[in-house]
């Protein structure tokens, strides 16, 4: 009399390269044929829903990238594939303020469509996203600015509508100065900056004419009695 263990899994490989992994019941006899047609018949079974799950599935195409329905995310209003010249990345060679002011522009540009794109080993796969939407998207990337805090001003300065300053030695300073930025900026067109104290005379001789709006103070007990 057989007698049989628990399932386990077992490789059957064909003439044609082609290797299937069934799970059937251990027994001290071979599997019959019957048992092994089942096995098989199953498998392709679930091949075959799997791949009508992914052909029902949304795939990208080159002008039309993937984007799940109702996503709360927002999305540039110029379009998902909206061009408004090359990307320019900035880098680590930039101070840490100098980054800070860049990366508020670069959410505000984002409303319309990309314009700037923080790059280096310090912002984790930010590199092999780029990547990826060069090859992939055919986005142009200009990395020849990324260590220069006037060129990339400059080269924005046109969507640049105002500046907030703020402090880098309060934490509470920067915070109030990005949120700042947030509610004042309209569109991708107008966007707003947050300039450090220390910085506010590069970023005036780069952009010029552009008002300040906002001056953001630590937070005191006076300045939470007008919140």
């Amino acid at each position: 009399m057989s007698t049989c263990s628990t399932p386990h899994w077992y490789r059957f490989s064909y003439k044609k390269g082609a290797t299937f992994f069934l799970r059937h019941t251990r027994c001290t006899r071979p599997p019959t044929w019957d048992e092994r047609y089942r096995h098989i018949t199953m498998s392709f079974g679930r091949v075959v829903l799997v791949a009508l799950f992914l052909a029902t599935c949304p795939r990208p195409t080159q002008s039309s990238p993937f984007r799940l329905p109702n996503s709360p995310y927002p999305a540039p209003s110029k379009g998902a594939n909206a061009s408004c010249g090359p990307v320019l990345g900035f880098g680590p060679d930039l101070s840490v303020s100098q980054r800070v002011t860049l990366q508020t522009l670069q959410g505000g540009l984002a409303r319309s469509c990309p314009r700037l794109f923080r790059v280096g080993d310090d912002v984790g796969m930010a590199d092999q996203w780029l990547a990826g939407l060069q090859t992939r998207w055919g986005v142009s990337v200009d990395l020849s600015h990324q260590g220069n805090f006037t060129s990339l001003l400059k080269s924005t300065a046109d969507s640049i509508s105002g500046y907030v300053t703020y402090s880098s030695s309060s934490t509470d300073s920067v915070n109030v100065a990005v949120s700042f930025c947030a509610a004042l900026t309209s569109d991708g067109d107008h966007v707003v900056a947050a300039v450090e104290l220390g910085d506010v005379a590069a970023f005036k001789l780069a952009v010029p004419g552009a008002p300040l709006l906002q001056v953001s103070q630590p937070a005191t007990k006076k300045n939470l009695l007008y919140c």
